[in-house]
């Protein structure tokens, strides 16, 4: 059985809290990039690089006047009632709000965002024990759920034009561009995948890596390394690399100079469109 959680309190088929609708789950994020008019053609131009807005997720609640532990009603429910729902309240309007919906068998996806400015509305039930019925929409500022825990691949070792299929992200739906790439030593090398691509223009020496941090724009290394800046390239977006997993599991191509093979490793959490 699954549950939703909200920084990491279940509020699923509780004694004190259930989602009476898990669809608000299911709402994908808006595509923010439509065609191009133009003059004189039928139609519209389809973008080349589609973008999307925020993810939304609303969550329908039913919250009793019980003890959120036992179940057990004390009175007439209504100061519990009102404690539980000043918990809720707590609960989901913090700067940073996690919802995990846990599947089951290790399937944890987690939308990060925070509770929209939607006034904030119960309707109170005539019921025993007494409840409120409200809805929580958060906004989702990174667009898609994802996996809990980032999941690293195996270290490839690739001669120049060769590719590789990227297993350990099997399953993702949504666009993935916050990773870590490694780079072993190696010769300018350059990761691919249509056309999109991240060169490094430069040497990693012997007993060197390279890191590359597409999430936050910088660069890192070991072995003695000195990174420059100045010999990235990269396109078409704003992130240094993004893998694309509309086809199913990413097959990337890793390109470099000097003969021999290159080693090269992604850590990444999975995207997904819903929860």
């Amino acid at each position: 059985m699954s549950t939703v959680s909200i920084n990491s309190v279940v509020v699923s088929g509780g004694v004190w809290c259930q989602v009476e609708d898990g669809s608000g789950m299911l709402r994908g994020a808006a595509l923010r990039t439509p065609g191009i008019e133009v003059p004189g053609v039928h139609g519209e131009v389809l973008n080349v690089l589609q973008t999307y807005g925020p993810g939304i997720v609303s969550l329908p609640l039913l919250v009793k006047g019980v003890d959120r532990t036992t179940g057990i009603q004390s009175g007439d429910g209504t100061a519990q009632l009102r404690d539980n729902v000043a918990y809720l309240t707590r609960l989901s309007s913090g700067s940073t709000v996690t919802i995990d919906h846990d599947y089951g068998g290790g399937t944890v996806l987690r939308a990060t965002g925070r509770l929209r400015g939607d006034p904030f509305e119960g309707e109170r039930l005539m019921s025993n024990p007494p409840a409120v019925r409200v809805t929580l929409v958060f906004g989702i500022p990174g667009a898609f759920w994802a996996d809990v825990a980032a999941i690293t691949t195996p270290t490839y070792s690739l001669a120049s034009g060769a590719t590789q299929t990227l297993t350990p992200f099997a399953g993702a739906t949504a666009p993935m561009d916050e990773m870590v790439i490694m780079f072993g030593p190696s010769t300018n090398p350059q990761l691919l995948q249509g056309s999109t691509m991240f060169v490094y223009n430069g040497v990693i020496g012997a007993g060197q890596a390279l890191y590359v941090n597409t999430a936050t724009w910088t660069l890192n290394s070991t072995g003695g390394l000195v990174v420059d800046y100045s010999k990235i390239r990269y396109e078409p977006r704003a992130r240094w690399f993004e893998l694309d997993t509309s086809a199913g599991t990413p097959t990337v191509q890793l390109v470099h100079s000097g003969g021999g093979s290159a080693q090269f490793a992604i850590t990444a959490r999975r995207k997904f469109w819903t929860g």
